[in-house]
């Protein structure tokens, strides 16, 4: 991990997630609505309200607020499609410069299409995100883009016998990447196979 700025010298290197320290009061409102057995779409606003420059025992209060938009249904040819988008924002630190130490938003959506064959089933994915950073500290950029592909197949021998293939291709361009001495932009595939048995 990169080093700290001089305006994190009172982070602890130890990070603990779930820590609360500050008592603030978040929420989140949930909703969905069908129509019929075609359609289903939810949609959340969720706001953890904390303080960005709290600190306890060298652990700072991650503000973090997002929506998100997600749509099921089955298209023509009995396709199914699934797609959910979510942009939001996080933030922790000092404000130095007009900004958190840490200050960032993010965007993601993907969208999913699937269709089955009897006992076979073949989906894919695409994903996308973005991280667009609005501090300003050098040694920690967090601005990050990316998209990536997934193709699946899956066959059924029976039901509790089950066959996948899976290939993954995501390309990730990053910034803080060059701190360990690697080019920003990478590219990475994964093929998996995959034997299910339920017993």
């Amino acid at each position: 991990m990169p080093p700290y700025s001089g305006a994190m010298t009172r982070q602890d290197p130890y990070v603990t997630p779930f820590r609360e320290i500050d008592d603030a009061t978040g929420y989140y409102v949930n909703a969905e609505r069908r129509y019929g057995n075609q359609i289903l779409i939810r949609a959340m606003i969720y706001d953890n309200k904390a303080d960005p420059t709290s600190v306890v025992s060298g652990q700072y209060g991650w503000y973090t607020e997002f929506a998100h938009l997600g749509v099921q249904t089955t298209l023509p040819g009995d396709v199914g499609l699934v797609a959910q988008w979510m942009s939001g924002s996080t933030a922790m630190g000092p404000i130095v410069n007009g900004a958190y130490v840490v200050d960032v938003e993010h965007d993601s959506y993907f969208l999913l299409l699937t269709k089955a064959f009897g006992t076979h089933r073949v989906s894919a994915r695409y994903d996308n995100f973005d991280m667009t950073q609005n501090d300003s500290i050098p040694e920690d950029d967090n601005a990050e883009a990316g998209l990536a592909w997934i193709f699946s197949y899956q066959y059924g021998f029976s039901e509790s016998v089950n066959l996948a293939v899976e290939w993954l291709r995501i390309k990730t361009h990053r910034n803080a990447f060059v701190y360990y001495g690697l080019d920003p932009t990478v590219i990475e595939e994964q093929a998996q196979l995959t034997l299910q048995l339920r017993f």
